[in-house]
């Protein structure tokens, strides 16, 4: 047995547990967590590197500072120690993988690769023996089959993808052999063991990467492996041949701390594999469901395994996004998200090309495609012509909670889910009079009765309506319960209902304001409601206006435009700066994100949002809607009224109030100081139908 990576004895381990159901916060008490204070970070990469609990840092550190260990190839009473206790380090290691010196033997190498390179350079190769490897497998383990010492004539056989599940039936047919496998680390598929024990007996076999997934509490079958190349020699006296120089003695004698520290914190290894299973099948099951708003899938998951079956399911879940229109969005671009979430995961192909090749479904000409593009491992080039290179792993450690699952899912839907785009008034699809109904009727006036933009407080942008018809209401939310201090409630409501003014006398305080430069007439939406409003923003004597139907505003025709709504009458124009529709093509957006310099800092759902529209369409090529004059979505008709001339506003980061010059900087360069963006439309009454949806065709009429 090589023992490989000695910090890997934290992380999870897949093994034969017990079948009932648990709790996931069963498994994470106070003592746990306190345990695993890292600033707010949410660690998913347990399969490259697991973390270490501060208990186990004070036990190492006390260990230090009470014992003298020398170096073990001196012969003094500390070095003698030394010696010591690392032998019953190996016995503690043995037994914890259910096993004993007499079977196994146990060699400290310094990586997976130094331990492959081991047992290439001691098999005794004939000339004759057979070289097994899994296809979905590490790079370092080609070291074995192109060993110097390997005579050419040593057959090499690689396993199918779909025989790596096929356990059934043995193939040992005595000849000796060596087979590699990979036990866990793209998809996390487990059940090699079983592969292992079919495919060789009395021979030479190995497993790398995280070797603490491999064997399990399960008593030896009659079929098992059985590797007895240190055999007839004297436990730790044979192995120490094969470890190269002064072992890293302080980093193993910290091994049992680590011990420790999983069965004062967790119990047993059993309870840790249900729990890290536990955990990535929430997250899978929760990635599964997610769909964008035109019911597109927002996730592909690679997988070998529905997640139901913890005894072929490790805790790891790999996947990709795609966007809406079906496009894939790069692992660096998810990464860079991540990372501003303080989320920490692992992207690209993690070491095993053949993994990636076949839950890609790459061909081998389009492997050599993106060399030639002059993609290499560990690079940033996520995509070439639309195609994935790498993916995205979630991995699960004992430490990790219910919370990180959910962290990365708020990521996720946050910054790459679609949803239907109606600006402040989500889930509206009837067409009124002014537009998309409730949109864009409200505002929100200073003591001297001028309407507050984001231009004077970007804080308006964090106020979330939300329109509740079931109730007839129009609910305020507010991020923050306490604003500087000052406690407010986390929502208001207003009524949708129309107050009635009749006989002269009314029931609420009319009022006028200005749009855009054109008088609006309003009434006022009372005092609950303006002293939540002034609490919120910090600023005093602030009213909430709602345009009266009595208004008559009007669209404001473009010179170029012949508009008309088929009555012979300008459309009526609700508190929008100047048409009833702003219409952004996603295409544009995909575009302009690509010219940014720091175009990974930008997301397309957040350059939408600081646009503002309430269309949003998914076109075939960027900026054609600028050549649309007459479209019809559905079976409503617009008609256009030009294009929109961009400000400071889209400055604005719409999730956050923060001001940055971009994108503005980059379209005025673009367009020779023209900043424009997005086409104006409004609704031609010609139809019966007064309602749009999400996924409707948009067919250009002219």
């Amino acid at each position: 047995m090589l023992f490989t990576n000695i910090n890997m004895i934290l992380n999870h381990c897949p093994c034969e547990v017990h079948k009932n159901t648990m709790s996931i916060e069963s498994l994470t008490p106070s003592s746990l967590l306190n345990n695993y204070q890292y600033k707010d970070v949410c660690y998913l990469d347990h399969a490259g590197a697991t973390l270490y609990a501060e208990s186990q840092i004070e036990a190492v550190s006390q260990d230090l500072c009470n014992n003298v260990y020398g170096n073990p190839h001196s012969l003094s009473l500390s070095s003698r120690y030394a010696t010591d206790v690392i032998d019953q380090i190996r016995y503690s290691i043995l037994h914890h993988f259910k096993t004993n010196p007499e079977e196994y033997s146990l060699i400290f190498t310094s990586s997976a690769t130094a331990a492959l390179k081991v047992v290439a350079e001691t098999f005794d190769w004939t000339g004759q023996d057979e070289i097994e490897k899994t296809k979905d497998n590490y790079e370092q383990s080609k070291g074995i089959t192109h060993n110097a010492d390997i005579d050419e004539n040593n057959e090499r056989v690689e396993i199918p993808e779909n025989e790596s599940l096929n356990v059934g039936k043995p193939v040992y047919d005595g000849s000796p052999g060596v087979f590699v496998y990979l036990q866990d680390n793209h998809t996390s598929v487990l059940g090699m063991r079983e592969l292992a024990a079919n495919k060789c007996k009395q021979t030479h076999c190995i497993s790398h990467n995280d070797i603490f997934q491999e064997l399990n509490s399960e008593p030896e079958q009659e079929n098992s492996i059985d590797i007895d190349t240190y055999s007839g020699n004297s436990l730790f006296v044979y192995p120490a041949q094969f470890e190269d120089g002064t072992l890293p003695f302080l980093s193993i004698l910290a091994l049992r701390h680590g011990f420790d520290t999983l069965k004062q914190l967790c119990g047993s290894i059993e309870d840790i594999a249900m729990h890290t299973f536990s955990l990535a099948q929430s997250l899978f099951l929760n990635l599964i469901s997610l769909h964008h708003s035109n019911g597109a899938p927002a996730v592909v998951l690679y997988t070998d395994t529905d997640y139901q079956n913890i005894d072929t399911q490790g805790g790891i879940v790999n996947f990709n996004l795609l966007r809406a229109n079906g496009e894939y969005v790069g692992f660096v671009e998810v990464l860079n998200m991540a990372n501003l979430y303080d989320i920490q995961l692992r992207t690209g192909c993690f070491c095993n090309t053949g993994a990636c090749q076949r839950h890609l479904r790459l061909s081998s000409q389009d492997l050599k495609h993106q060399f030639q593009a002059g993609h290499v491992c560990g690079d940033e080039r996520d995509l070439i012509d639309g195609k994935p290179t790498g993916s995205v792993r979630v991995s699960f450690g004992y430490m990790s909670t219910k919370e990180d699952v959910d962290r990365v899912l708020c990521m996720i839907t946050t910054c790459f889910l679609e949803e239907p785009v109606i600006n402040k008034v989500p889930d509206c699809w009837s067409i009124g009079p002014r537009g998309l109904l409730y949109d864009r009727e409200w505002m929100i006036t200073t003591p001297a009765g001028v309407s507050l933009t984001q231009k004077q407080d970007t804080k308006l942008c964090l106020i979330k309506p939300n329109i509740q018809l079931d109730k007839d209401q129009l609910c305020l939310d507010f991020p923050g319960k306490f604003i500087q201090g000052v406690e407010i409630s986390s929502e208001v409501c207003v009524s949708l209902s129309t107050p009635s003014v009749s006989k002269g006398r009314s029931e609420v305080s009319l009022c006028q304001s200005k749009v855009c430069g054109d008088r609006v007439q309003g009434y006022d939406c009372g005092d609950e409601v303006a002293q939540w409003l002034s609490d919120a923003l910090c600023r005093d004597g602030l009213r909430l206006i709602r345009q009266q139907d009595s208004d008559t505003r009007a669209v404001k025709a473009d010179k170029k435009t012949n508009l008309s709504s088929g009555t012979g009458k300008k459309p009526a124009l609700s508190l929008s700066n100047q048409a009833q529709f702003l219409l952004v093509n996603d295409c544009s957006i995909d575009w302009l994100k690509e010219q940014l310099e720091d175009s990974a800092e930008y997301s397309q759902s957040n350059l939408l949002a600081r646009f503002r529209c309430n269309l949003a369409v998914q076109g075939k090529k960027p900026f054609e809607e600028n050549e649309w004059t007459n479209i019809q979505i559905g079976e409503v008709r617009f008609q256009s009224e030009g294009m929109c001339t961009r400000c400071q506003m889209v400055c604005i980061d719409q999730s956050t109030g923060e001001k940055t010059r971009e994108p503005l900087h980059t379209i005025a360069a673009s367009f020779q100081g023209k900043m424009r963006f997005g086409m104006y439309f409004s609704h031609r009454k010609e139809t019966h139908i007064f309602n749009i949806s999400v996924g409707e065709k948009v067919l250009v009429l002219q």
